[in-house]
């Protein structure tokens, strides 16, 4: 080549690199330019993963993208900074919708979807071939209460009395928890019988006994005579949570624990959450309220990020991530009179109506 044609080329090549560089730099950093107006806007980004592939994906009602076939994800690039609706939809879905919020330089990530089939189907199943709803602990000896109240161990042919004056207790594989009839919360370790006091948080005691809910990672839920829960951390604190409590369920980890109310259901966070969305240790958030009493509810095990809510109207199943609003969608129309999930099963939610089990995979 010429030396005059390659000085031609090279002079042109040199103003393009000047011009593209800064621009490339810009986009790499979440900015845009605006040809319109001539001006650098930030933008932000979103990534959408569901468990249901090829979704239609609608950016405040423009339909942009689909999600991958192969892992049900997708990302989006350059929206601008603001208030935006996203709308995820795919044919016998119920559509899924929620209000997000794009900041500058950073990507919002919604994962965890569930897209609710329009037409759920339903199989029989016998109560024989249910799941276990939990994995029984295995403690070795039998306990119980005597006729005066004395916490009783029984094996290998022996019986011996732990405690007396004893209101509630649980056993676990290598230790019990103990609530006293004056009021004083204790464990003792069965394999030599330590006994420890914990301390006199101000349990209510009548008639019904307290109940003794443990995670995986050791943390105990006590919900006593009045609905009273109370938190016991595997340091031993006792932190009190809340009041007018009908039942507690911790999720597969142990990371949030479930609490169901008359007409509410609350999530406490056991731990922090590192990813979104964000949360801190001990943090407590309201996931829904409902017109009718809730009946029952119960961790949707597949992702622990779903709750099922059983009330008078139907078997809901609501997100438990708060951002822009939670999507619930009706699986089950109308009364049953039992349900309950399985992390055996993670999939599936098994309702009873009419004296027959049904199970219905999500």
């Amino acid at each position: 080549m010429h030396k005059r044609a390659r000085r031609f080329l090279y002079y042109p090549l040199l103003a393009i690199f000047f011009v593209a560089t800064p621009l490339l730099l810009l986009y790499s950093l979440g900015y845009t330019f605006d040809w319109r107006d001539r001006s650098v806007s930030k933008t932000g980004g979103m990534f959408i993963k569901s468990r249901t592939s090829r979704i239609s994906i609608s950016l405040d009602d423009e339909q942009i993208k689909e999600s991958s076939f192969f892992t049900g994800s997708a990302l989006l690039m350059d929206i601008p900074v603001g208030t935006h609706v996203v709308r995820l939809e795919h044919d016998n879905y119920h559509p899924w919708t929620k209000t997000v919020a794009i900041k500058p330089l950073e990507v919002v990530e919604l994962r965890n979807i569930i897209l609710a089939p329009r037409n759920l189907l339903y199989a029989t199943t016998s109560a024989r071939d249910l799941p276990a709803t939990s994995t029984p602990e295995s403690t070795g000896n039998v306990f119980s209460l005597g006729k005066n109240r004395e916490l009783i161990s029984t094996g290998q042919g022996t019986t011996t009395v732990l405690l007396e004056h004893i209101h509630s207790f649980e056993a676990f594989s290598n230790e019990i928890y103990f609530i006293s009839d004056q009021g004083f919360l204790g464990r003792i370790e069965t394999i030599d019988n330590t006994i420890e006091t914990l301390g006199r948080p101000g349990f209510y005691l009548a008639k019904t006994p307290a109940r003794f809910i443990r995670s995986q990672r050791g943390d105990i839920a006590i919900i006593d005579s009045s609905g009273g829960l109370f938190l016991i951390t595997t340091e031993k604190r006792i932190i009190p949570v809340d009041g007018a409590v009908i039942d507690a369920r911790f999720d597969l980890r142990g990371d949030k624990l479930l609490i169901q109310k008359e007409q509410e259901l609350l999530l406490l966070w056991i731990t922090e959450n590192r990813i979104q969305p964000f949360q801190i240790k001990s943090a407590k958030e309201t996931i829904i309220k409902t017109p009718s009493q809730i009946l029952q509810s119960s961790w949707f095990y597949q992702s622990s990020a779903h709750v099922a809510i059983r009330t008078e109207e139907g078997i809901f199943l609501t997100e438990i991530d708060g951002r822009g609003g939670r999507n619930t969608h009706e699986l089950v129309p109308g009364t049953t009179e039992d349900f309950f999930t399985s992390p055996d099963d993670p999939n599936s939610i098994f309702f009873k109506r009419n004296k027959t089990w049904f199970r219905t995979e999500i």
